[in-house]
């Protein structure tokens, strides 16, 4: 079974690498399944679901993880979904430096106006188009693992 909550120090690495990007007001979520696995993600943004769903997403990876992330920008109300990117998060330099290398995906800015979101469906055309039905059907896009 996966321990729950998650280690304070993890945590601050993890607000540490959303704040870089621009996402502030990190949540801890979690779900245990019937077979008492416990599964943890982090999110901020509006993540209430729906048509508005507009949040990074930060899971582990794999599950149970204390060291290595996977994270994704949802943004549905436009339909762009950013893809799942892995990395490493052991120190607050390397979450500095995954901040630095992720950020022409998952910055808040990339996503907070029009002319901006043009720019990012441009820059990263297999993002665009995403609704929930596509996410149901399709998955989202992957990227190398780290």
């Amino acid at each position: 079974m996966t321990r729950f909550p998650r280690p304070a120090r993890v945590v601050a690495r993890l607000e540490h690498f959303a704040s870089l990007l621009g996402w502030h007001d990190l949540r801890s979520r979690n779900h245990l399944f019937d077979d008492w696995t416990r599964v943890v993600w982090y999110e901020s943004g509006h993540a209430t679901g729906g048509r508005q769903y507009f949040a990074l997403q930060i899971n582990e990876h794999p599950i149970g993880s204390t060291d290595c992330f996977a994270a994704a920008v949802h943004c549905l109300k436009y339909r762009i979904c950013s893809g799942v990117h892995s990395f490493p998060c052991r120190t607050l330099r390397e979450a500095q430096s995954e901040a630095k290398r992720l950020h022409t995906w998952l910055y808040h800015a990339w996503f907070a106006t029009p002319a901006a979101r043009r720019d990012y469906r441009i820059a990263h055309p297999e993002c665009a188009e995403y609704s929930w039905r596509k996410l149901r059907e399709q998955g989202k896009p992957h990227y190398p693992t780290i």
